[in-house]
């Protein structure tokens, strides 16, 4: 590389640490990923323009550029990959307790304290179906400890 091309890719290094250090706390992670992403982007394109790279390296390049740009329209697309990502699995379903839920564990289950009014349980309920449903990802067996808290406390 000639020195020219050193120099620039130092100032250019440089200026992106400041770019980094002036970044909110809370996006800096973030904003790291990102800077890496893209150092490692003009590293490979400058060794496949000199040649020391494989042909293969940029379009592995292009591809992994593509799949981050995209990734969400590819979730969208195949929704089994959502799950893959999550690390979630189908798993033998548990067979719920048969037996009644002691109000303390339905007041556990459902996060609502002692004494709580029938507004505050069925809006417990509503929030927790929403978040743990089988349609939204749940299971089932946790959707029958649900209802099942919730009959135990608006039936005393």
């Amino acid at each position: 590389m000639t020195p020219f091309v050193i120099v620039i890719l130092c100032a250019l290094l440089i200026y992106s640490l400041f770019w980094l250090k002036r970044q909110p706390a809370a996006l800096r992670p973030r904003a790291t990923l990102k800077l890496l992403f893209i150092i490692a982007v003009v590293f490979i394109v400058i060794l496949t323009i000199t040649g020391r790279l494989h042909w293969f390296g940029a379009a592995l390049l292009t591809a992994l550029i593509f799949v981050k740009k995209y990734s969400f329209l590819l979730l969208r697309v195949f929704p089994f990959l959502r799950t893959l990502l999550r690390g979630k699995t189908k798993k033998t379903a548990q067979q719920p307790n048969n037996g009644s839920l002691s109000r303390q564990e339905a007041l556990d289950i459902l996060g609502v304290p002692e004494g709580a009014s029938h507004a505050e349980i069925i809006a417990a309920h509503k929030r927790l179906m929403q978040k743990l449903h089988p349609d939204q990802g749940g299971s089932n067996f946790l959707a029958s400890q649900i209802n099942q808290a919730r009959d135990t406390l608006l039936k005393e």
